[in-house]
């Protein structure tokens, strides 16, 4: 994770950094770096991948052939069991692998906790009408890296909406972005999913893209009922974000949540586990 790291503060700070950044957060670039990631002539980077990023391989569903692709690797699925879901009806559980920041609650503008850049709901949910809905309630952003798993699900029984499609660039989700002036949860490409649940209002579920994320896919029917914890969807390749909007009133995140995102810093979490209290 360290040459990750070198490697965006490059991109980020210096003018080599921003010049190759700027090709880089381009859709065809991305596209480009699919074709290859869904191809066999990727699949000796899984290997490589796996011991740089200690990952896991007992937790995960290995095909009787092996991974034919890195792509079909790193949208890997999980054996059963390997995500508890919190069955409790009041609790609203993460939908992905990563790590947590929250603003317990939103307005016009308000300052997001990571680098106290400010943070335009209107903006990133596309719409200035939708986003007075959701004044005063709280808000998750969950932050995938590459080595996570990466699909996402639903956080509650939930009626899905068909994904509204917000065009963007693919910035990296990395804080470093933040320190740079950039947001990318309001720049970046990303999908507005409502969720109609029977007991938590009307929630806002939203996939954001990243550098070298090209494609957001969701795997559900819209209009149909699915249960906490049923799977809506994958990242392909790089690291990406998905973020939770509530209605005023009706999610508390849990406290270790808020103190940290108010230091800065972020909390790992699990798919399954629980965000409120």
């Amino acid at each position: 994770m360290k040459k990750n790291h070198r490697i965006l503060t490059f991109l980020y700070t210096s003018w080599l950094g921003c010049l190759i950044r700027l090709i880089a957060k381009r859709h065809w670039l991305s596209t480009i770096i699919g074709f290859y990631q869904d191809s066999r002539l990727s699949k000796p980077l899984i290997k490589k991948f796996i011991t740089k990023n200690h990952i896991d391989m007992h937790e995960y569903e290995i095909p009787s052939g092996g991974f034919q692709s890195f792509n079909s690797f790193f949208i890997r699925t999980l054996k059963p069991g390997m995500r508890p879901i919190d069955q409790n009806p009041h609790i609203i559980t993460s939908p992905a692998d990563g790590n947590v920041i929250v603003i317990e609650k939103c307005i016009e503008d308000t300052t997001f906790p990571i680098k106290n850049a400010i943070f335009d709901l209107a903006h990133f949910i596309g719409s200035s009408t939708l986003a007075k809905q959701y004044y005063g309630g709280s808000m998750v952003i969950v932050r995938l890296s590459p080595e996570n798993y990466h699909w996402f699900h639903f956080p509650t029984d939930a009626i899905a909406s068909r994904p509204m499609r917000i065009k963007g660039c693919l910035e990296s989700v990395n804080p470093i972005a933040f320190a740079k002036n950039r947001n990318p949860l309001i720049t970046n490409e990303r999908h507005l999913i409502t969720l109609q649940t029977p007991s938590h209002g009307a929630i806002l579920m939203i996939p954001v893209g990243a550098m070298f994320v090209g494609r957001i896919v969701e795997t559900y029917s819209p209009e149909q009922w699915y249960k906490k914890g049923d799977p809506a969807g994958y990242f392909a390749f790089g690291g990406s974000t998905i973020a939770l909007v509530f209605e005023a009133g009706i999610m508390q995140p849990q406290e270790p949540f808020i103190k940290n995102s108010l230091q800065n810093s972020e909390t790992p979490i699990k798919m399954g586990q629980a965000l409120n209290i």
